[in-house]
């Protein structure tokens, strides 16, 4: 069973056909970062983590179960609606990286034309 606020939260997160811009807080905002490989390290580490989350919440009553979230810890949702927002979070993340990805390619085959 979820939470309405847990189900709002995940559901907007939710990557559409057309992704659905969202603006983030400047101090988790990337542009002008410079960034390298180790970033992929970090993110495989995290992914790593979270299915050893998910084998451990196995055993744990995911709609009884609480958790602060990173915007308030006055808010609380039931663990699986948090499960849920962190899921759908990394959907839409990957799904950038796609484009991303595709765009540079794409960028990379136009010049290698020329």
């Amino acid at each position: 069973m979820t939470g309405w606020l847990g189900n709002y939260f995940a559901k907007s997160l939710l990557p559409k056909p057309k992704l659905n811009k969202m603006k983030t807080f400047s101090s988790m905002d990337p542009v002008g970062s410079q960034l390298d490989k180790s970033v992929l390290t970090t993110f495989l580490k995290q992914q790593q983590e979270l299915l050893r989350l998910l084998e451990q919440a196995k055993t744990v009553d995911l709609t009884r179960t609480k958790t602060s979230i990173s915007i308030s810890s006055w808010i609380r949702l039931r663990l699986g609606d948090t499960f849920r927002v962190v899921i759908y979070h990394n959907q839409r993340h990957m799904e950038q990286a796609e484009r991303a990805v595709d765009i540079h390619q794409h960028h990379n085959a136009f010049q290698n034309a020329k």
